[in-house]
């Protein structure tokens, strides 16, 4: 019987020190805030073209042309560029136009979706709209 509660509290030790060390580790992340946006910042970029625009996000479409932009709808190009379309949240809108060509480095993760859906960090106008 003795070494019946013995074994209970060496489980539940065992269970509480590996619970204790995954709860640390999620809420020191949430204690110091978030992080700069040098760290969550990509390694590669996404170069491409803005198709569109709505209250907050540009729709960025690579591997298309300037001609392609200029003839095709909307749907013709998400179809020619697939799976090269994103869905991007930027801070202001002001200086981006449907046309320009963008170098973008998105932050943080990209939902999977078509067009993906994720936020850009460093933006880069490579070609003004002509």
């Amino acid at each position: 019987m003795k070494s019946w509660y013995i074994g209970a509290i060496f489980l539940l030790f065992i269970f509480l020190v590996g619970c204790g060390s995954q709860m640390n580790d999620a809420s020191s992340g949430s204690d110091t805030g978030s992080t700069s946006n040098e760290e969550e910042l990509w390694d590669q970029s996404i170069t491409g073209y803005i198709a569109d625009k709505d209250e907050s996000r540009i729709l960025l479409i690579g591997k298309i042309t300037k001609q392609q932009l200029e003839q095709m709808s909307i749907q013709e190009l998400l179809e020619t560029a697939s799976p090269e379309a994103y869905w991007l949240k930027v801070d202001d809108l002001e200086p981006f136009e449907i046309g320009q060509k963008l170098e973008v480095w998105p932050i943080g993760g990209m939902m999977e979706s078509y067009p993906a859906q994720g936020e850009a960090g460093k933006v880069i106008i490579i070609e003004e709209r002509k």
